[in-house]
């Protein structure tokens, strides 16, 4: 089958809700190599709307890697990172989007409209503070002064 033709029958799937479909197609699509954007986007929702947030964290990770990075694919990485309770990977995404912010990155995205740099600092501080994270305090508060000062630029 032609990758268009693959491409087509993945977002055809996505349309009908059958989320399974769309898991399947998109990734053999991306383990035959190919990388493309609405590929990546329609797999990372579908496993999301699906709750499956360790393959969601590696997929968006993948996304980033192959096709460079986006709003959405951000957004669903810190989603797949905070959900799969991957601390270190939600402070990667974390410290990427202070670098977008700070203008050090260039990604698509509006960042006096955008959430996701916000929303990645309260839920990796979440994420620090439940009872089987090793973070100490100081580091927390840390991790919050740092990000924080950037936001209030």
């Amino acid at each position: 089958m032609e990758l268009e033709d693959q491409v087509c029958e993945a977002q055809d799937a996505f349309f009908e809700n059958r989320l399974e479909d769309v898991v399947r197609i998109c990734g053999d699509i991306v383990r035959a190599g190919n990388h493309e954007k609405d590929v990546y986007e329609i797999y990372g929702l579908s496993l999301s709307r699906l709750q499956r947030y360790e393959e969601l964290r590696m997929i968006a990770e993948q996304w980033g890697v192959n096709c460079g990075r986006t709003e959405m694919q951000l957004m669903l990485f810190v989603e797949g990172c905070y959900l799969s309770n991957d601390y270190v990977k939600l402070l990667e995404a974390l410290n990427v989007l202070k670098q977008v912010f700070q203008g050090h990155i260039s990604v698509r995205m509006n960042k006096s409209k955008s959430s996701t740099y916000p929303t990645a600092l309260c839920l990796a501080l979440d994420l620090a503070t439940t009872s089987n994270s090793t973070t100490n305090l100081d580091e927390i508060q840390k991790i919050y002064n740092e990000h924080y000062a950037v936001l209030t630029e």
